[in-house]
This record gives C-alpha cells, sequence and structure tokens, in this order.
C-alpha cells in the first residue's frame, strides 16, 4: 500500500513540473526585450512571415529588365534557343509560276471563276441542283436519264441524253445509253457491265455504238496542216467490243478489249475532202471508202498517284500504255499495229494540290499489209485530250508526239483552274521528219472539275499558233472546248 501512493504521488509531482515548464516557455516566448522599444515590442515585424506565421522564401527567378529600346519595339524573346525556320525549296519555286501566271490567274479569276463560283453557289442555296435531279433520276438515284448538250468552234453542235441504270444484276453492275443528235447527225452508244471479281474489281463489258457526222474535218497527212486546208467528210461507223477490265490497286488498271469495226467514207459538208484533195490517190488520203477491222487491244494504266484528293497531295506518275492490231477480214492485206506511250509527272508545289503537270505522249502505227491504213485510223491529235487547242483529227499521220505543261490550282470546292500550253504534230513512221520547229503551239485556261484524279469536265478557252518555223507567227486558231479529259 505505501508503494502504490508513493508512486501515485510521485506522478502528480512530474504532472505539476512539466505543466509549469510549458506556461514558462510560452510566457518567454512572447515576452518583449529588454532593449527594444515599446512600439516594436507591440507591433513586431511580420515582413518575413505570411499570414499563418511561415517565413516567405526569397524570389530567384525575377523578371528582367524591360529590353523595349527607347522609342522602338521590344525584341521578340527567344523562348526555344532555335534558329528561325528558313523557307523550303518549295515555297521559294512557287512564287515563279505564281509570277509568271499573274495577269492570266487574275483574267480566270474575274472573267470565269468569280461569276461561276457566284452562280453555282446560288444553285446550292436554292438546292437547285436537288431539285432537278429529282425530275430526273429515281430508284433512290440508281436510275435516271439527264439532257446533255454538245458546243465547240468549227463543228455542228448536238443535244443529247445520257440514261444510266446502276446494279441492274447486282453490285457492280451498270448500263449506260447515249445519245446525241443534229440536223443529219447522230449518235448512239450502249454499255453494260457486269462485276466479275470480288469487291468489283473488276468488269466484264460489252458496248455497242453507231454514229453517222457529216463535218469530221481533213486537213491532209503528215507535219503540213494549215487551217485553210480544211476539207469535211461524212463518216459513218459501227462498232461492237467486248472487253475485260481489272483494278489491280487505286487507280491501277488493265484492259482487254476484242472489237469489231465497219467504217464508210463519203463527201460531208462544203467544201468536202472530193472538192479540194484527189481522194484517188491513196497517199494523199489512203482508205477512202468503206473498211472492215477485227481488232485486239490491251492497255495498262499505272498511276502512283492516291485516287483522293482530300488530305493528299497530287505529286505522282502516271503511265499509259496501248497496244492494239487490227485486220481486215474481208482484205488481209489491210493489218497493222498500233502503240502509243503517254508519261506525265505531276509535282505539288504546296501540298494542296497546287499541280504542276509535265507530259510527254507518243505513238505509231505499224504497217504490215500492202494495203495502205485509212486515214482515219492513223495517229490523231487534236481534242481535248490531245492539244485542246485545235479540232480532234487536225493533225493525222503514221506517228504522232506532243509535250504539254499545265498548271492546276483549287478555285471552289468543286473546281479547279487550268494553265497549259503545249507543242505537237504528226509526222512520217517512227517520227521521221520530226523537228521542234515543225510544231504547232497551242495553250488556254479554263476550270475543270475535281472530283477525281484521273477523269475531269472541262471547260476551256483555247488558242492555237500556226507552225513554228513559218515566216510569222500567228494565232490560226481560238477554240471554246466543254468536254471529259480522262487521266491527265
Amino acid at each position: 500500500m505505501n508503494v502504490l501512493q508513493t508512486t501515485s504521488k510521485t506522478r502528480w509531482m512530474l504532472t505539476a513540473i512539466l505543466c509549469v515548464w510549458v506556461i514558462a516557455d510560452r510566457a518567454s516566448a512572447v515576452a518583449p526585450q529588454d532593449d527594444a522599444k515599446p512600439d516594436e515590442q507591440l507591433h513586431p515585424d511580420t515582413s518575413g512571415i505570411d499570414q499563418t506565421g511561415t517565413p516567405v522564401l526569397a524570389k530567384e527567378n525575377e523578371l528582367p529588365p524591360d529590353t523595349k529600346p527607347t522609342g522602338g519595339a521590344r525584341a521578340i524573346p527567344d523562348y526555344d534557343g532555335r534558329p528561325p525556320d528558313r523557307a523550303s525549296a518549295a515555297e521559294v519555286l512557287v512564287w515563279i509560276p505564281r509570277g509568271l501566271f499573274f495577269p492570266v490567274r487574275v483574267g480566270l479569276d474575274y472573267l470565269i471563276r468569280k461569276p461561276l463560283v457566284l452562280g453555282l453557289t446560288a444553285l446550292e442555296e436554292h438546292r437547285v441542283v436537288d431539285k432537278v435531279k429529282s425530275v430526273f433520276t429515281w430508284a433512290d438515284g440508281k436510275a435516271g436519264i439527264i439532257p446533255t448538250a454538245f458546243y465547240e468552234f468549227g463543228i455542228s453542235p448536238s443535244v443529247g441524253f445520257y440514261a444510266f441504270y446502276d446494279e441492274p444484276y447486282g453490285s457492280g453492275s451498270k448500263q449506260i445509253l447515249r445519245g446525241g443528235f443534229w440536223s443529219d447527225k447522230q449518235q448512239l452508244a450502249l454499255e453494260n457491265r457486269i462485276s466479275v471479281f470480288k469487291d468489283n474489281g473488276g468488269s466484264l463489258y460489252t458496248k455497242g455504238l453507231f454514229s453517222h457526222r457529216p463535218d469530221h474535218p481533213f486537213y491532209g497527212i503528215g507535219p503540213v496542216s494549215l487551217e485553210s486546208y480544211r476539207a469535211d467528210f461524212n463518216m459513218l461507223k459501227t462498232e461492237l467490243a467486248i472487253g475485260l477490265e481489272s483494278i489491280i490497286q487505286k487507280l491501277n488498271r488493265i484492259h482487254f478489249v476484242l472489237s469489231y469495226r465497219y467504217t464508210n467514207h463519203s463527201d460531208g459538208d462544203h467544201p468536202s475532202v472530193r472538192d479540194l484533195f484527189p481522194i484517188e490517190n491513196q497517199s494523199i488520203v489512203p482508205g477512202w471508202g468503206d473498211y472492215h477491222l477485227i481488232g485486239a487491244t490491251l492497255r495498262l494504266e499505272l498511276d502512283s498517284r492516291s485516287p483522293y484528293r482530300d488530305f493528299t497531295d497530287g505529286t505522282g506518275l502516271r503511265m499509259d500504255l496501248v497496244i492494239s492490231y487490227s485486220i481486215d477480214p474481208a482484205d488481209r492485206e489491210l493489218r497493222f499495229l498500233r502503240w502509243s506511250g503517254d508519261l506525265a509527272g505531276f509535282l505539288d508545289i504546296s501540298g494542296y494540290n497546287h499541280v504542276l503537270g509535265l507530259r510527254l505522249y507518243t505513238a505509231c502505227i505499224e504497217p504490215y499489209g500492202q494495203r495502205a491504213v485509212p486515214f482515219t485510223e492513223l495517229v490523231q491529235l487534236g481534242g481535248i485530250e490531245y492539244m485542246p487547242a485545235f479540232l480532234d483529227g487536225r493533225f493525222r499521220g503514221a506517228s504522232g508526239t506532243l509535250l504539254s505543261l499545265d498548271y492546276r490550282y483549287p478555285i471552289w470546292a468543286y473546281l479547279d483552274g487550268e494553265l497549259f500550253v503545249g507543242l505537237g504534230n504528226t509526222f512520217g513512221r517512227h517520227l521521221e521528219g520530226f523537228a521542234w520547229d515543225r510544231l504547232f503551239l497551242n495553250w488556254g485556261l479554263g476550270v475543270r472539275s475535281n472530283h477525281s484524279r484521273d477523269i475531269s469536265f472541262d471547260v476551256l478557252l483555247t488558242f492555237g499558233s500556226n507552225r513554228l518555223d513559218a515566216d510569222s507567227f500567228e494565232i490560226d486558231r481560238v477554240g471554246f472546248v466543254i468536254g471529259m479529259n480522262q487521266g491527265f
């Protein structure tokens, strides 16, 4: 009992001593110093602590002094320490075509683009296209009849229709019927296409064509050709074809076609070929009259460009190779081989479809019989795909070549502006007689649809010169062309 009482007393004594020590310590912490002034004792300095009593650390990274020079702008700070970016070669080179084509572009923008864009914008705002489409199409847009028209300076116009029916036999199948008529001019074409490979990667198609026109132009054969030489002839043509088309990948395709063609020539509009050329001379007008041909054609299209324009540039290469063999079943002395090569390179100088295109095309006829190849089967230049400043068939010969440069740039959601210049002509076999000064110059400007890389609908204002070796340079022809352009 005494031990327990002693322990309890000891505990109470230790507790009392601890309390006295704590009170004394706190009193000494707040007690004023003897040598401090009375005002300092009542209001101690708190500049180095925050409101919780925690000392405030000194700021090491103070703002730099103002570097703005007197009377001038402050220099831009170098935040990342890297040298400024230098302009790339493409950003510098793009100003060369911009400067060269600036006057033409101003005319193109204000004479063609702006009126066209305003018109198309109004059509969109009032939904004119949708309303017209609902009138001429049915079956959810899978079938329809669309009116068409064709016009080009120098030949008679035509009006017609384009009828189509998508997927009549299932996915990938299609039927197309086209017609064009004007006075004594008629053309009718029927195409039927059926998918034969998986994923619609290929199709078997049949085609039939009937054409009768009295205004086909003829300017002679070979490198000598003048606008004043023009004569017209009437041509009636019937053609049947069956072909197989396979899509290798993207824009790469291969075609194989078997065909039969009957052609008949006769007098056309005045002046006719008979009035200006001695048709009896086979070297001047070979193959005048009629003939039959059975042919086989192999075509290979290789294109490295992406088929999609959105988020891709237009840089790439395209090559189109065609070889065909034809023979007259009634006269084996009329047989010949035809080959052509089309090579083009495209450089997107901005990455946003501002494309420079350089193209070289060459074609040759190789006769194997004693009978002359008819003039309508020779290599032809002219028309919207080959030297658009001149009519289709302006240049005819055993061989031909053209070199062209064009520049395309976006001007609207569905349209590109186009500027082009080219040189070309036809010659003897294997380009016999070729010379640079024996070429014809053609150039122009216009707009083209941009929904696809390899096919477009073009509207062009074109100019064609006389041959470069003429005594004086003259504009031989001015044209206005509307039509489809495939591949380039």
